[in-house]
């Protein structure tokens, strides 16, 4: 576990025990934007899954983390997209900032890989970690794709090739890819009054941080 967490552990229904990864306030974790091409240098952020997985044996061990909007396909296609994409589309309105969404990558990566996951994918295991509820279908109607109207995250697992995703995110969804220069601006988006509700807790300054421990506390 990289020192950048605190920890709190659970079991899952295998009876393996799971650590529900809360950064720290000042973690920060190293990513690859600047190995991208260079007309996607603030498009594409590529994250590395070592910190996530140690020792990981994917033959491309990273994840692609792109934003979108303005989406252009009607709610048939959108459906269709989400079976060939590959990808997860998270709402981009309820991520407070980059400890949540870390705590939430890290729980779903450790759930897939000690394959006792309480969803169908990777994908949809990410919303549900992202989730302060335990039901998955609420879960995932909440911090899925939803309408299409508000900005959504992209999330492509054990991927490296941010082009490949430029492309494919562009020729499904027929969107608008947004700046994403950094982890530190994936809460850009975020509704923070929607969020407090719907994690029960205050706007504060430290919205994020009560965030990652209603997320730790879930028991997943």
């Amino acid at each position: 576990m990289p020192n950048f967490y605190k920890s709190s552990e659970h079991h899952c229904s295998h009876g393996t025990a799971l650590t529900a990864a809360v950064p720290c306030p000042h973690a920060t974790l190293k990513t690859h934007a600047d190995h991208n091409p260079p007309h996607l240098m603030s498009k594409i952020l590529k994250v590395p899954l070592e910190p996530f997985l140690p020792g990981s044996p994917e033959r491309r061990p990273f994840v692609l983390l792109a934003f979108v909007s303005g989406l252009q396909c009607d709610p048939a296609a959108l459906q269709k997209a989400l079976g060939t994409l590959d990808c997860a589309l998270v709402n981009a309105t309820l991520i407070a900032g980059p400890q949540p969404f870390i705590a939430a990558l890290h729980r779903s990566l450790q759930n897939y890989r000690k394959a006792c996951m309480k969803t169908r994918s990777i994908y949809t295991e990410l919303l549900f970690a992202l989730s302060p509820s335990t039901n998955v279908t609420e879960s995932l109607k909440t911090f899925g794709l939803g309408t299409g109207d508000a900005p959504l995250l992209a999330v492509r697992f054990f991927s490296d090739d941010a082009d490949q995703f430029a492309q494919d995110l562009r020729a499904q969804l027929h969107c608008h890819i947004d700046d994403l220069p950094a982890l530190e601006d994936i809460g850009r988006f975020a509704r923070r009054a929607e969020i407090a509700r719907l994690f029960r807790t205050t706007d504060g300054a430290h919205l994020d941080r009560e965030c990652c421990s209603v997320l730790a506390s879930k028991g997943i």
